[in-house]
């Protein structure tokens, strides 16, 4: 069975995420996303931390389904999760592979939508302090929320967030699982 290092009492940290991207007029684009969180629990005494970043750079292709606006996209990732337990590091993972995702605006009113958005990515890497190396890692991104968009091109969205990473360590037994909220502006233009 996967070894529980995190519950639900993690405080309350910010992370955040960076998106910059071109698009042209047939919906063919290019964008880069970075990641950052560092998060830390207190579980049955023990002070855990979870940190993470993520890099990709992908091409992404809009669509249009009926009044609902979509991108998917595919690329490469760099990632790296530290995990560590009163000070000393358990997990110091390091790895690039492939990513793909999927995102979904479907408008409800003139300026009101839902908005869903997956993103999976599959790592290859080693653990830089172990040196166990080729180690496949899995990690998972969903947001659901609503969005506001004006007439301008800005926007802001805003939801709940779960991320999952899978097969950290090389015995398959160190899974990592994030819940919150998250907000975020930008504008397209």
């Amino acid at each position: 069975a996967p070894e529980d290092t995190f519950d639900n009492r993690v405080d309350n940290e910010f992370g955040y995420r960076v998106l910059a991207g071109y698009e042209n007029c047939d919906g063919l684009g290019i964008r880069f996303r970075g990641l950052d969180y560092d998060g830390v629990a207190v579980v049955a005494g023990s002070t855990n931390g979870l940190n993470l970043s993520a890099y990709d750079l992908e091409v992404t292709k809009s669509f249009c389904l009926c009044d609902m606006h979509g991108v998917v996209s595919g690329g490469y990732r760099y990632g790296h999760i530290i995990g560590n337990e009163d000070g000393g590091i358990d997990v110091n993972y390091r790895g690039n592979g492939l990513t793909m995702g999927l995102m979904l605006d479907q408008p409800v009113t003139c300026n009101f939508g839902l908005y869903a958005w997956a993103q999976h990515s599959m790592l290859f890497g080693q653990d830089v302090d172990s040196g166990d190396q080729n180690n496949p890692l899995g990690w998972t991104e969903i947001q659901l929320g609503g969005t506001y968009q004006n007439c301008n091109g800005w926007f802001v969205r805003g939801g709940v967030e779960a991320q999952r990473h899978e097969g950290i360590a090389d015995d398959d037994t160190s899974d990592y699982a994030l819940f919150g909220y998250f907000l975020s502006a930008g504008t397209s233009y």
